[in-house]
């Protein structure tokens, strides 16, 4: 719904959010090209998947990833 509500987002925080997932970041990465900021710290249900779609939002200037357990060094090579 914030993708197609609000498509000018410059800035998101998402941190601590229990519920969100790898699939759950797509539309995040896709839908929203003005996404200079997101905090996803905490979400411990993220993993590689996510970082994947995350490397796909070129605008993103600054990502906060604090304890990500089950994001490993693949997963933050894909953000790029």
């Amino acid at each position: 719904a914030i993708c197609t509500s609000m498509p000018a987002l410059t800035s998101l925080t998402l941190s601590r959010c229990s519920r969100l997932t790898d699939r759950g970041l797509a539309p995040l990465a896709t839908s929203l090209s003005r996404l200079t900021y997101l905090n996803v710290g905490q979400c411990f249900k993220l993993s590689d998947e996510g970082m994947a779609y995350l490397g796909r939002a070129t605008s993103l200037r600054n990502l906060g990833l604090t304890q990500l357990l089950a994001v490993s060094d693949a997963g933050l090579a894909a953000l790029g």
